[in-house]
């Protein structure tokens, strides 16, 4: 019997990640609701988040970028939590 192992793919986290720099709204806000619920189900952490695509931080960034950027303080909240469990505070 094989084993399930729960880790999500880097390539299936990394399709939602780079969503998070779509032109459509819609687009974004998905990808975001998507990861914050891998991460709020403990489906993926911050490490998994940063060594699918390391772009992550960037396309946050950018979030603030558009003329009305919705759901600002989940992405605020996601922006700490990968800076507190990101690759330079040593995991």
């Amino acid at each position: 019997m094989a084993s399930l192992d729960m880790a999500p793919s880097a390539d299936g986290l990394r399709a939602v990640i780079r969503k998070l720099g779509h032109a459509s709204e819609e687009v974004r806000v998905r990808a975001l609701c998507s990861i914050l619920f891998k991460l709020d189900n403990s489906l993926a952490s911050p490490p998994h988040l940063w060594e699918a695509d390391e772009e992550i931080f960037a396309l946050l960034l950018e979030w603030f970028n558009f003329p009305t950027p919705p759901r600002a303080p989940d992405v605020l909240a996601l922006l700490l939590r990968l800076v507190l469990h990101g690759p330079e505070a040593g995991w």
